[in-house]
């Protein structure tokens, strides 16, 4: 073979990488085409319903932020208010700078745009990776646009961030490898940077990194020609160490963050290191490997493993076993055990995951590796011809028996789709080893090299269109429409917004989507959804026994039909769609579109002042409709806090009851529903009813009619609970009236029927139900008639578990009294932002100062001036005590371990400057200086 210069081997690598751009960019246009064009947004309404219901709020929300210059550290708009590093794999991804020229209605145009610039930036990361090994510019360029294309990159990746760790993980192994055996300073400073915003970024997935890093380390030890032990240890962890203490003052408040947060816990205690999965979820995991598709769904996480690192991988790789030295077997060998367990035993799993969930999401670093090695064994194949046949076929044969398992499974479950899918695998699998067994032919290498390029861009396409496409997505016509995101709220906030420039919370009797509302239409609710939400604000919903949505932490729905609770904790507007109930109180003030506007009359400042306390014991053992009442008349001292003189105390006699709700059916035992619209349905009267309908592109209508109740007091809160399995998604709409009257939008409640069986709660009570509409009153001593319309129904649907109650309250004069009092003694908020706020009152009589803000150490606390120590009050909430007199608050919010981190980040500078001035490249041997020449003619 003729060697080929340095300058034509560069030559060689510009042509490749051109190619690898233009193949990228014609993937993409395959395989993300319909979102590109802006037919379709990149956000998911299905299983991967984050992209809609929690990415794309926080991206507009901290875009706005940081184009209006209101960015600071705690965040009002989310739940009770938060520290925004339980968002720092979103607030602080690089790619988040692509979106600050766009706001919220025009942002999920753009997010697919990103997600193909981060495909394009990870397989050009990759290339420049692979250049640090001896391999020709084909193999490195098939190498990265498997990389680009892999499983986490398109499967996991439709988890926004996920994709962005794909991005930065080629590039810090680079530098990493460079650092090792070929320092500058140049390299050292970018591989302390690049590590400092990889930290800052994501610290979740740097966990997974310091575990996987020294196998890594010690697998290229192992194989590498030159470089000591101390080459791959020493240096890297010296600018390992600068580098995080570069980060560190964004660092540890995010690190304080998940130490503090209940989800992050768990132990091993009991654990047994050899417990196995189910034969289910092997089927699933082993389906990974050969697409990006979610087979077997029902048993495996839709996300999770995502495995696929391309077929060609799976099938070359062992010819490493052939061609490689004993010691690459050997690693090779070790290597593969260690993922196999990792993939076997869920005890490692665990391990991966800090103890608290076993999920594959380091299943990345699997990929990358595998696609590497793979990439080396291509380049032995194409610059040799020398495949080892029986090594193929038995590869081949191993492939083709695990693909007929996985079909056999999915025959079992009778999933045709899967079954085309993972089918044309074995086809795939099956040219490839055409093309393989006919490189050895003298004048083919040509030919072959083009097919095989063709072949992969196939396999790509085929592998990863369908898991992003055939899925349900956000239409563009919801902008028009007036739907999700692009509803009336943001016309009545900014209505409220017009009148009231204070301090305000806001709830609502609906979602626009989900409970992260308020940060794309920027108010102040209650609900939230966020992986580390803050403790102190789950710490009260389970003190007062406010249930999560889906049994999580992750999904606090805030206090609805709790109106104590609300008015508690600053609730002064409600936003409520035509016909739906209001809360007790709220006077009628304007209409935007389709979304009234009410006002709390009883409202409460964000500050105000108790004179009265209960003890944690004896609160704790009231019902929830005490709790609800006492928390108006005193505040929970802490366990073990000393409470001052002047604070009386309330006793577990004081409640009144008078939020206790009575509940009484309204329905009879036997009732007939009416079923219009669909040729075949059936119905089983018994409570709780059962109504099954099969229908193609119809929309059946259901009629049932309430009873009237004897003997209450009028209006009371209808709830209307039912399951709902259907074989595909469909939009349905509730209406109720009285019999003399007609049935209307103003008295209706819409509602998205998911795809399988869900639970649907109409009514003011939200419970552990999967979705929350609107609660409806009317009066219950009428009767009334019901009708649930179900548009556009294709297959099967089941309506169970229905059941219709009314609940009213008893007498609300104590709330009033109550409410009233508490105004008086409330804080006069004069100037307030994101992580500061200052106030004045002025008290007749020493008193605590309850803030509805969620404890966090990071708040401190000045009053007329002087440092004042913040308590913990009612169980997650913010006091101070104050004296009598004129009282200036000042509240501040600085987040726990920043300082700190400021310290540790100003020394890491200096040392990482001292390190540079002083820094020596290592001495070479004439064998190292050789490799060095060969590696660095294929380097860009």
């Amino acid at each position: 073979m003729v060697k080929l210069t340095g300058s034509a081997i560069k030559t060689e690598d510009c042509k490749h990488i051109i190619l690898l751009i233009v193949l990228v960019a014609l993937l993409c246009s395959v395989v993300y085409g319909g979102f590109l064009s802006g037919r379709k947004f990149y956000a998911y309404t299905d299983v991967g319903s984050d992209t809609y219901n929690n990415y794309w709020p926080a991206y507009s929300y901290f875009v706005d932020v940081y184009k209006t210059g209101t960015f600071g550290f705690w965040n009002f708009e989310e739940g009770l208010g938060t520290s925004i590093f339980t968002n720092s794999d979103l607030v602080f991804d690089p790619f988040i700078l692509l979106f600050l020229p766009f706001d919220k209605t025009t942002l999920p145009f753009v997010l697919v745009y990103a997600a193909v610039l981060k495909i394009l930036l990870a397989a050009l990361f990759f290339y420049i990776y692979l250049s640090q090994f001896s391999i020709q510019p084909y193999a490195k360029m098939i190498g990265a646009l498997l990389y680009a294309f892999n499983g986490y990159m398109i499967l996991t990746g439709q988890h926004y961030h996920a994709a962005t760790l794909m991005v930065f993980m080629p590039a810090y192994l680079y530098l990493y490898e460079r650092l090792a055996l070929r320092p500058t300073r140049l390299v050292a400073f970018m591989y302390a940077v690049t590590l400092a915003v990889f930290l800052i970024f994501c610290i979740y997935y740097v966990y997974f990194v310091c575990l996987l890093m020294p196998l890594y380390i010690l697998f290229r030890w192992l194989s590498s020609e030159r470089g000591t032990f101390k080459d791959f240890i020493i240096r890297p962890a010296l600018f390992s160490c600068i580098g995080a203490g570069l980060g560190a003052f964004l660092v540890f408040p995010t690190l304080y963050v998940y130490l503090t947060c209940p989800r992050v816990s768990g132990s091993l205690s009991g654990a047994n290191i050899f417990s196995l999965d189910s034969a289910a979820n092997y089927y699933a995991v082993l389906s990974r490997f050969f697409s990006n598709n979610a087979a077997f769904s029902k048993h495996l996480h839709w996300y999770d493993p995502a495995l696929y690192c391309g077929l060609i991988t799976l099938l070359i790789v062992p010819q490493i076993v052939w061609h490689g030295r004993i010691r690459d077997r050997l690693i090779c060998g070790l290597g593969f055990c260690i993922v196999c367990a990792a993939l076997v035993f869920p005890y490692f799993r665990i391990v991966m995951n800090g103890f608290s969930h076993t999920t594959y999401r380091w299943s990345f670093f699997v990929i990358l590796c595998a696609i590497a090695v793979g990439a080396k064994a291509l380049d032995h194949l194409v610059r040799t011809g020398n495949v080892h046949k029986k090594t193929l076929a038995a590869t081949a044969l191993v492939l083709f028996s695990l693909l007929a398992a996985v079909i056999l499974r999915l025959n079992a479950y009778g999933s045709g789709r899967d079954l085309l899918d993972y089918g044309a695998a074995g086809v795939i699998i099956a040219l490839y080893c055409g093309v393989f067994m006919c490189m050895s032919r003298a004048g083919m290498m040509p030919l072959l090299k083009t097919l095989l390029v063709l072949l992969v861009a196939v396999e790509l396409a085929w592998a990863s269109y369908r898991i992003v496409n055939d899925r349900e997505t956000v239409s563009p016509d919801s902008i028009n429409n007036r739907q999700g995101y692009y509803d009336y709220t943001s016309d009545a906030i900014a209505y409220l917004r017009s009148i009231d420039d204070g301090f305000y919370r806001v709830d609502r009797s609906f979602m626009s989507v989900f409970l992260r509302d308020s940060l794309l239409h920027r108010y102040m609710g209650l609900q939230a959804a966020n992986s580390m939400n803050h403790p102190s604000y789950i710490e009260f919903n389970c003190a007062v026994d406010v249930p999560s949505l889906y049994g999580t932490f992750c999904y606090l729905p805030g206090f609805w039909s709790r109106q104590n609770l609300q008015t508690l904790t600053g609730v002064k507007y409600f936003l409520a769609k035509k016909g739906h109930a209001v809360p007790f109180g709220y006077e009628y003030m304007h209409t935007a579109g389709d979304i009234d506007i009410f006002e709390n009359r009883h409202a409460l400042p964000l500050g105000f002042v108790y004179d009265a306390c209960i003890d944690h014991a004896t609160f704790s053992r009231l019902e929830n409709h005490q709790k609800d009442e006492v928390l108006l008349k005193a505040f929970v001292a802490e366990p073990g806090t000393p409470v001052p003189a002047h604070v009386s105390n309330v006793s577990s006699e004081e409640p009144t009851n008078y939020l206790y709700r009575k509940e009484v059916p309204f329905l009879p035992g036997q009732f007939d529903v009416a079923i219009h619209g669909v040729p075949e349905a059936s119905v089983d009267n018994a409570l709780p009813a059962t109504i099954s309908i099969r229908a193609f592109d119809e929309s059946p209508v259901l009629d049932f009619s309430t009873q009237p109740i004897s003997g209450t007091p009028g209006e009371a809160f209808l709830n209307i609970r039912m399951g709902i399995e259907c074989d595909h998604a469909a939009d349905a709409v509730l209406y109720w009236k009285k019999p003399t009257e007609e049935f209307s939008s103003d008295r209706s409640v819409d509602v998205r029927i998911k795809k399988g069986w869900y639970a649907y709660n109409f009514g003011d009570s939200v419970g552990t139900l999967s979705h929350f509409n609107g609660a409806i009153r009317l009066d219950c001593s009428e009767p009334h008639d019901v009708r649930l319309v179900i548009k556009n129904v294709r297959g099967n649907v089941t309506v169970d578990k229905l059941a219709i109650t009314a609940r009213y309250p008893r007498n609300m004069l104590p709330y009033v009294y109550d409410t009233a009092k508490l105004r008086q003694g409330g804080l006069k908020v004069t100037t307030i932002s994101s992580d500061y706020l200052q106030g004045e009152i002025e008290l007749d009589s020493p008193k605590l100062l309850f803030l509805s803000i969620p404890y966090d150490e990071g708040w401190k606390a000045r009053v007329n001036g002087r440092r004042a120590q913040t308590e913990k009050v009612t169980i997650g909430f913010t006091g101070i005590y104050l004296d009598k007199g004129y009282n200036l608050v000042e509240m501040r919010y600085v987040p726990p371990w920043m300082t700190a981190g400021k310290i540790v980040s100003i020394v890491s500078i200096f040392v990482l400057l001292l390190v540079l001035v002083f820094f020596r490249k290592p001495a070479q041997t004439a064998a190292g200086a050789d490799y060095n020449t060969h590696v660095s003619s294929q380097a860009l």
